[in-house]
């Protein structure tokens, strides 16, 4: 089984109370998410070769440092 390489955010209150405005303007639940592991640090160029991915793909990618 693959290593989780994100974790529940623990949010302060303040945090949490933003978030649950969202969720009641979007009428939806959000989930709070934070990198267990350090995300890759992207030039601007890499950035825009991996949204184009995820574009085609029609999913969302995150880049971990190595």
């Amino acid at each position: 089984m693959a290593t989780p390489r994100l974790k529940v955010a623990q949010l302060d209150a303040e945090s949490l109370e933003k978030l649950q405005v969202m969720e009641e303007e979007l009428g939806a639940c959000i989930v709070a998410l934070q990198p267990h592991y350090p995300t890759a640090e992207l030039t601007p160029d890499q950035l825009r070769k991996l949204q184009a991915l995820e574009q085609e793909l029609g999913c969302v990618l995150l880049a971990y440092q190595k």
